[in-house]
């Protein structure tokens, strides 16, 4: 009976399914990485902010792909999905990766002082992306929300299109 539900609910909901699991798959990706990377295991990777790929980027370009899957790429609900997931990717390469360069640096004066008012709060992992975590992201949202709404073969052609080109064009996202 809740197998049923779920099943009914996953299927009629895409829109919601689709950025979940791009930002799942996402996680899970940059935990990986980040194992081969440093050779050991962290599972705050799994939940973390920052770094490659993109989860961020990955959730809102799923959410666009979705909308353009399924009311079409001239409805306005694809142009408002659009116009928010342009911000949100640039945001992510502008203040957060700021922020993600600030909070290093703090704490690498942190670590230099000595006594009892250090602050514990400042992240130990980056907050922001570069444009290639970025772009790693979409193309994850992409692929993720055209398996999601039986699309692979649209999406896997715009991933690939939008990793052949050149790359000043995504940095003006």
């Amino acid at each position: 009976m809740l197998g049923e539900f779920l099943r009914g609910w996953l299927t009629n909901h895409k829109l919601i399914v689709a950025p979940l699991t791009a930002c799942g798959v996402t996680q899970l990706i940059k935990g990986v990485y980040m194992y081969l990377k440093e050779r050991c295991w962290r599972w705050y990777w799994l939940f973390s902010d920052g770094g490659m790929p993109s989860a961020h980027s990955a959730m809102v370009v799923a959410l666009v792909a979705g909308i353009g899957f399924t009311l079409g790429y001239n409805s306005d609900e694809f142009a408002l999905a659009l116009v928010f997931a342009l911000i949100v990717l640039h945001d992510a390469m502008g203040v957060r990766r700021v922020a993600g360069k600030h909070s290093q640096i703090l704490r690498q004066i942190v670590e230099k002082t000595e006594g009892a008012d250090r602050p514990t709060d400042i992240p130990p992992y980056p907050v922001g992306h570069d444009p290639k975590e970025v772009l790693a992201g979409a193309v994850i949202g992409v692929v993720v929300a055209g398996l999601v709404f039986a699309k692979a073969p649209a999406a896997w052609q715009l991933a690939r299109h939008i990793g052949r080109m050149p790359f000043h064009y995504h940095i003006g996202l």
